[in-house]
This record gives C-alpha cells, sequence and structure tokens, in this order.
C-alpha cells in the first residue's frame, strides 16, 4: 500500500504481524509492538507485508497548525 503523505508528522505502531516500512529509498522492518514517525517532509510512504500487518496510524489534529 503505498500512501500519499499530509505534510505533517504521522505517528504509527504495529498492533499485529509484521511489515516493512519505505520511505526515501530507505526500509524498515516492523514487528507488533515497534513505533514509527513519517516525518512531515516525507511526499508518500509504502507498508508492504507479506502474511498481513494490523497498524494503528495516527496523524495530527486541528490544533497542530497548517
Amino acid at each position: 500500500m503505498e500512501i500519499c503523505h499530509s505534510k505533517k508528522f504521522t505517528l504509527g505502531v504495529v498492533c499485529e504481524g509484521a511489515c516493512i516500512l519505505e520511505a526515501d529509498g530507505r526500509q524498515a522492518a516492523l514487528v507488533q509492538g515497534d513505533s514509527f514517525v513519517i516525518a512531515a517532509g516525507v511526499k508518500k510512504y509504502k507498508i508492504s507485508t507479506e502474511k498481513g500487518a494490523g497498524l494503528c496510524i495516527v496523524y495530527p489534529g486541528k490544533d497542530m497548525g497548517s
């Protein structure tokens, strides 16, 4: 899954399974319990998995500025 980014930082937690996070040519292998941050400057990122993964993605609210 390729995700276009909102120009704000994004927080994520792998709630189950495992996945590969790829952004700006870099990859990180993530497993259940791992967390990650996508910087505001990232234009898009990709999450891939072979056996499935459950993620919780948190975006900043309106009170975080423009």
